[in-house]
C-alpha cells in the first residue's frame, strides 16, 4: 500500500481502539500518523476565582474569550476569536457555564487560549490572564475538566492566586475526513450564562494581545 493510504489505516484503526476502550491515546498520539486530524472540539468555560480587582472602586466586570491559535500555510500563526462569555459585573469569582462546540481540523500546533479581561465601560478592556492549551496534549475523546493557573506576563502579581476552570474535550471524526475551512461556533446557553461570537471587531482587539504569540 501507498503510504499514506498505509497512515490512514493505522489512524483508523487507532481511533477505533481508543473508542472501543482498549488503548486510551492522547491527541498527539494520533498525530504522529497523521498531520491533522478532522473532529470537534467542545469547551465549557466553568467559572473562575480570586480575580484581581482592577477598578478603583469596585470588583473586576470579568469575562472570557476563547482564541484558536492555528499555523497557516505561511507557516505563520494565526488567531481566530471563536467564543466569549457574557460579562459578570463586580465579581472576583464569577460562574459562566457557558458552553462552546465547533469542528476542528487539529495539528501539533493547534492551541486554544482562555483569556480574561476586564470590562471597561469607559477605556479599553483590562487583561486579567489567559490559559494556554496545545490541542495534542489533551487525551482524545475524553474530557478534561480542571482548574488553571491564570497567567499574565506583562502583570504577574497580578495573577498569584487566581484560577480558571475549564472543561474541554476533542473528539475525532472516524468518519472520512472533512475540510473546516472556518469554525463556526454553536454556542449552547447553560444556566444564565449567555454565550456570544465575537464581531469582526474582534481583529483589532487580538493585535493588540502580543502576548500571545509567546509559546
Amino acid at each position: 500500500l501507498p503510504v499514506e493510504e498505509r497512515e490512514q489505516l493505522q489512524t483508523a484503526l487507532l481511533l477505533k481502539q481508543n473508542a472501543d476502550g482498549s488503548i486510551a491515546l492522547d491527541v498527539g498520539d494520533i498525530l504522529s500518523n497523521t498531520t491533522k486530524i478532522d473532529g470537534t472540539l467542545k469547551v465549557t468555560i466553568v467559572s473562575a476565582k480570586r480575580l484581581p480587582k482592577l477598578d478603583i472602586f469596585s470588583e473586576s466586570d470579568p469575562y472570557c474569550v476563547l482564541l484558536l491559535e492555528e499555523p497557516s500555510d505561511s507557516g505563520e500563526s494565526v488567531v481566530e476569536p471563536v467564543g466569549r462569555t457574557e460579562t459578570k459585573k463586580d465579581d472576583s469569582n464569577p460562574i459562566w457555564n457557558a458552553e462552546f462546540s465547533f469542528p476542528l481540523q487539529c495539528d501539533g500546533e493547534t492551541k486554544l487560549s482562555a483569556v480574561i479581561l476586564d470590562k471597561d465601560e469607559h477605556g479599553g478592556d483590562d487583561l486579567i490572564g489567559s490559559v494556554p492549551i496545545i490541542i495534542s496534549d489533551l487525551p482524545l475523546g475524553k474530557e478534561v475538566d480542571k482548574w488553571y493557573k491564570l497567567r499574565n506576563d506583562s502583570a504577574p502579581h497580578l495573577v498569584k492566586r487566581a484560577m480558571l476552570r475549564i472543561k474541554v474535550r476533542f473528539s475525532a471524526d472516524e468518519r472520512a475526513s472533512i475540510e473546516c475551512n472556518g469554525h463556526a461556533p454553536k454556542e449552547k446557553n447553560a444556566g444564565h450564562a449567555k454565550a456570544e461570537r465575537l464581531s469582526l471587531a474582534g481583529s483589532d482587539f487580538i493585535n493588540e494581545l502580543q502576548w500571545l504569540n509567546d509559546k
